[in-house]
């Protein structure tokens, strides 16, 4: 289980040239999958780059390591937040404010929200948007 608040801020390294792309600022996550889909690295310039789930060799506890700089694609707009953000069930309840998320390092899914009421599986997770991530109502 890695948590996505060791994640954030890695330095992004190329394996072949060992070249630093920036910092990780984000994952793009696929709720419905389950998955998360890429990061968002933050390079010179502030320019936000994403890079795919399948770009990455591995997430480490010093850096985050990819095959190659190449798969990149640049990004405009607002970084997805993850953390920080309300929980609420499918029938308006408050379930807490997500703390952190733990994922599978190997494959991008997601484990469970953390939050300051308690943890969530991934699977109860039905939405999330920029206000709160939605859950299956118990």
């Amino acid at each position: 289980m890695t948590l996505y608040s060791h994640t954030v801020g890695l330095p992004v390294v190329t394996l072949g040239e060992a070249a630093e792309l920036g910092t990780v600022v984000a994952f793009e996550i696929d709720v419905a999958r389950g998955r998360i889909t890429g990061v968002r690295v933050s390079g010179r310039r502030r320019r936000t780059t994403a890079l795919p789930w399948e770009a990455l060799h591995a997430v480490g506890s010093d850096a985050v390591l990819v095959r190659s700089a190449a798969e990149g694609e640049a990004r405009k707009g607002a970084v997805p937040k993850a953390v920080g953000l309300r929980v609420l069930s499918e029938d308006g309840e408050e379930r807490g404010t997500v703390t952190d998320l733990a994922f599978d390092a190997a494959d991008g899914r997601l484990e469970k929200l953390l939050t300051d009421l308690g943890e969530i599986p991934a699977g109860a997770v039905r939405a999330r948007g920029d206000y709160a991530w939605v859950v299956r109502a118990v």
